[in-house]
């Protein structure tokens, strides 16, 4: 494609369709639009990934919409969209298949104060779905000795993905100090259907002093457990594949 070299007039940024560009090979010169000289063609390849990239925004938006003000995201949209990418990929319906265990944070994980050191049994009935956390050890902050407790929470999210709704229920515990003794906590969440499916979300935030911070560096959050898809016959949450 034929350069154009700007001399007396400098020129930043995009302009009636050509953009100034600074390229090690060719220094700074003046690039018109894709497709301006010859047409731009795009392989089939291309487009089915592009097709499954937008089918997949649908169910990773719901999740991610629900829990995006618990935490401070760090890689958990990216996660979803993979995971939804490659079950339209291989051909699949959407499920939860694959959700288990993704952290919100890459960087702040509730694994790496945890270290899976915890149990987690559920049951649901009459529109309540019961959570016990039994902890084997208290959350560990490395470097920050100053903190003295911290705030256990839970999060259900029951997407519909086919109505393209989603409703949550979230519960803490008050402020627990590491000096106490590991007891097993116990959460009730509403629920919409006693058989509805749940994506459950476990967090927690240190605390010092009574104050609980809600900085990235002083929390954790993951997938926890997930209720399975209700049977073939009644698949009014499993999405299919190529659903507009």
């Amino acid at each position: 494609m034929a350069k154009l070299r700007p001399s007396l007039i400098k020129i930043q940024g995009t302009l009636m369709g050509v953009t100034i560009v600074n390229s090690k090979r060719y220094g700074e010169h003046a690039r018109a639009a894709r497709g301006t000289y010859k047409p731009v063609t795009i392989n089939d390849g291309l487009v089915q990934s592009g097709e499954r990239l937008q089918n997949s925004n649908r169910p990773a938006k719901l999740i991610f919409d629900a829990v995006r003000d618990e935490h401070k995201d760090g890689g958990f949209w990216t996660d979803l969209l993979s995971v939804f990418r490659k079950q339209l990929k291989e051909d699949k319906r959407f499920s939860f298949k694959g959700l288990l265990k993704l952290e919100c944070s890459k960087t702040h994980k509730l694994d790496s104060l945890l270290h899976r050191q915890f149990e987690i049994d559920t049951i649901s009935a009459a529109n309540t779905l019961d959570v016990t956390v039994t902890l084997l050890q208290h959350p560990k902050w490395d470097r920050k000795l100053y903190l003295d407790g911290y705030q256990l929470g839970v999060t259900a999210v029951y997407p519909d993905f086919n109505a393209d709704t989603v409703c949550k229920a979230t519960a803490r515990t008050p402020v627990i100090l590491f000096k106490q003794e590991l007891t097993p906590l116990h959460f009730q969440l509403p629920m919409p259907a006693t058989d509805a499916p749940w994506v459950l979300f476990m967090h927690v935030a240190a605390s010092r002093k009574g104050y609980i911070y809600d900085l990235p560096q002083h929390k954790g959050m993951a997938i926890v457990k997930v209720r399975s898809e209700p049977p073939a016959e009644d698949a009014s949450n499993v999405l299919p594949v190529g659903h507009a």
